[in-house]
Parts: C-alpha cells; sequence; structure tokens
C-alpha cells in the first residue's frame, strides 16, 4: 500500500512538471499567434492547444503514466489516444468558453483569460486522465485456479445456437457440431433458438437433430440475437455453455483452446484480432469497419482490455453465465459487450482467445440500421450501469 501510494505521488509529481511544460508551450503559442502574428483568439486557441496537446499525450504516455502499462498491455492503443481526445476536446471547450468570457465580458487581458483558462483545464485534464485515459492495470497479478463445480449437470456441454431464417446455413454447422463432439466423447446437447423465423428453419433443425438430447425453441415473434441466446442459456443444462452463430464461422475443433482457459476463468471468448493471422477468410469491408468502429467505442466508454467483443464463439461456466443472463437487458446485437460488462462488475475473469475465422455468406447484419440500434443500446447499457438497473435483478 505505501509503494502504491508513493507511486502515486511521483505520477502526481510528474504530471504538475509535464502540465506545466504544456501549459508553457501552450501560452507561449498563443501569444505568439493572437498577440504578434495577430490571429484571432479562437484560431490562436486551436493551434495552441494543438501543440500541447501532441507534446502532452506523448509525455503523459512515456513518462507520467507509464508505470500504468501492464507487460501484456504496454503498447500504444487507439483506444487510449483517443480518449485523451476526448478529454483534450472537452478541456478545449472549456478554455474557449473561459477565454471568451474572460476577455469580453469581464475585460480580463488575453494573457490573464488564457492564464486562467488554462489552470481550469490542469484539474479537468489531471482528474479525468488520472481516473480514466491512464488508468493502472492490474494485469499482471498472480492468477489461481479456479475450484470445479461440485454440481452434477446432466451434460458437459451445452451447446446455445440462435437462427433467424438460416435453414440455407445451419445444417452444415450442426452436423459438424454433432461429428466433433461425438468424436471427442463429450456429453452435449444442442438448443437452437428460432428467433421468429419466416422460412422453415425449425423444421430443417428437428430434422438434423433427431436425439432427444436437442432441442428447438420457437420465438413466436423475432425479438434479437440477444433475447434468443438469453432464451437458450437459461435453458441449457451443461457444465459449460457454447454460444456460436448459426454459419459456423468458428469452426468446433476451436473448442479446446476455450475449455483450457476455463481451469483460470469463468469465461473464454473467441478473438478474430488477438492473431490476425487465424482469420482464414474476411469479413466484407464494410462489416470489418462496423466491428472495429463498435470495439473502439466499447473500449473507451463501457468495457477495456478485449479487442473482439462480437466473435460468436464464446464459452462459459453454467453457474456464471446464467447469473449474468437473468440480469441481462439488451435483446439485439449489444448484447455481447453487454454480457462481458456484467461479467467484470461481478468479477469473474474473461480470457480472449484466438480462434480461426472463415466468413460466410449470408449475414442479416444491416450495417445502417444495426449501427445505430447498437449505438442506442451503448447508451441504455451505461445508463442502466450508472443508475444501478442491474443491482435490481441481483441474488
Amino acid at each position: 500500500m505505501n509503494i502504491e501510494k508513493s507511486n502515486r505521488w511521483v505520477q502526481l509529481s510528474r504530471y504538475i512538471v509535464t502540465g506545466t511544460l504544456t501549459t508553457l508551450i501552450d501560452l507561449l503559442m498563443f501569444h505568439t499567434l493572437y498577440v504578434r502574428f495577430q490571429y484571432s483568439e479562437n484560431v490562436s486557441v486551436i493551434i495552441a492547444f494543438i501543440c500541447a496537446l501532441l507534446f502532452s499525450f506523448t509525455v503523459n504516455k512515456t513518462w507520467t503514466f507509464s508505470g500504468n502499462q501492464s507487460k501484456t498491455n504496454s503498447a500504444w492503443n487507439i483506444s487510449q489516444f483517443i480518449k485523451f481526445i476526448f478529454v483534450s476536446g472537452f478541456g478545449l471547450l472549456i478554455t474557449l468558453v473561459c477565454v471568451y468570457t474572460l476577455i469580453n465580458i469581464a475585460s480580463f487581458s488575453p494573457i490573464i483569460a488564457k492564464l486562467s483558462a488554462s489552470a481550469i483545464v490542469f484539474m479537468w485534464n489531471f482528474l479525468a486522465n488520472s481516473f480514466w485515459t491512464f488508468k493502472v492495470n492490474n494485469d499482471d497479478t498472480v492468477i489461481k485456479p479456479l475450484l470445479p463445480e461440485k454440481k452434477n449437470f446432466e451434460f458437459e456441454l451445452s451447446i446455445v445456437i440462435p437462427a433467424y431464417n438460416e435453414s440455407s446455413r445451419i445444417v452444415p454447422t450442426l452436423k459438424s457440431a454433432i461429428s466433433h463432439f461425438t468424436s471427442q466423447n463429450i456429453h452435449f446437447e444442442i438448443i437452437v433458438v428460432d428467433d421468429g423465423s419466416t422460412d422453415d428453419t425449425s423444421d430443417i433443425c428437428t430434422q438434423v437433430l433427431s436425439s432427444k438430447d436437442h432441442k428447438i425453441i420457437q420465438l413466436s415473434q423475432n425479438k434479437g440475437k440477444g433475447f434468443a441466446v438469453k432464451t437458450g442459456v437459461l435453458e441449457s443444462k451443461g457444465r459449460y455453455i457454447l454460444f456460436c452463430d448459426a454459419d459456423g464461422a468458428t469452426p468446433f475443433n476451436q473448442y479446446q483452446a476455450l475449455r483450457n482457459a476455463m481451469l483460470f476463468s469463468e469465461i473464454a471468448i473467441g478473438s478474430r484480432y488477438k492473431d490476425r493471422s487465424t482469420v482464414e477468410k474476411k469479413q466484407p469491408l464494410y462489416r470489418i469497419i462496423i466491428s472495429r468502429t463498435v470495439n473502439i467505442i466499447a473500449q473507451i466508454f463501457l468495457i477495456e482490455g478485449i479487442s473482439d467483443t462480437q466473435c460468436g464463439f464464446k464459452l462459459f461456466r453454467n453457474d456464471a453465465g446464467k447469473k449474468i443472463f437473468e440480469k441481462q437487458k439488451i435483446e439485439r446485437f449489444a448484447f455481447d459487450i453487454e454480457f462481458l460488462m456484467l461479467a467484470k462488475a461481478q468479477n469473474y475473469r474473461i480470457t480472449e482467445i484466438p480462434v480461426i475465422w472463415i466468413d460466410q455468406d449470408g449475414s442479416k447484419v444491416n450495417g445502417i440500421r444495426d449501427g445505430i440500434r447498437t449505438l442506442r443500446d451503448f447508451v441504455l447499457i451505461k445508463f442502466y450501469m450508472m443508475f444501478g438497473f442491474y443491482k435490481k435483478n441481483s441474488d
């Protein structure tokens, strides 16, 4: 604890030095542009801000908060930079308002007005960057193995597959699952949740899943992928629950890599971005852009440290999965991020594993419509988290 406090004081001292130098650069640039070259106050503020911003980020990243970076997360990352830009951008807005008010209303001299605004923004930047942008990571702590669940389960594994109008793609996925897990002598069940399909998805699944161990749950209307997965998870009877997409983009032979992580984690998620060499066939460019944009926004405002929140291949322990999904509220594509946020809020360990990905044609994702829905759901998730809506369902 004493070492931690000492480190905090060191960081504070470094931040004061960095902030002082940044302020001097900001003031010098502003004075030169506004007084000497007669630029307008707004243009002078913006140019001075950009110069100071680049200096501040570089020094804070490599010196002030260098001790915050774990060995596994010491590299530059875009979400951290965007956070810094966001904090600084809000600081710029504060500066513009303060300078304008002090010069034009309070009749302060330009330098005094800028100095006053800089002091206010300095405090804002320190607090925001300390508790958000450069937040301390504790990734290097020793992780102890988890104790096995003592409860007896009917199956070793439950495979939950949401399906909406998947009659043309789901059969190879089901046959592959049956073949692989049977060959591995794993006692498993497959639960297909038909999310209000208008084709013959349920009939086709019934023909393939003839064993009494498997089931097809038909929803009367389309409720969304999140709702379908939640329905399947709450019906599952396996010690472990694997959620996967109907297109079978990730082969089932990747299951064992996730299963191995269960010794140390309650949740293991497949990733297309931890090791890009595992992506054998990429998604179309527009879907990659959507996926990465969603991930960046999620890392900035919702959940950090996960490179691929949307991969449709996730494994979790039965008790953890059910406790999380019982609280889940988001019914469509943002449910993955809500799931991971709830898992972290309950201190479950999450391990991200690179998996093979072979993109399949026939996606039901509508870029514009589903993108807007996802952004709306991000706001809802943050709102629910901030105001304790998930705690209402706590044990």
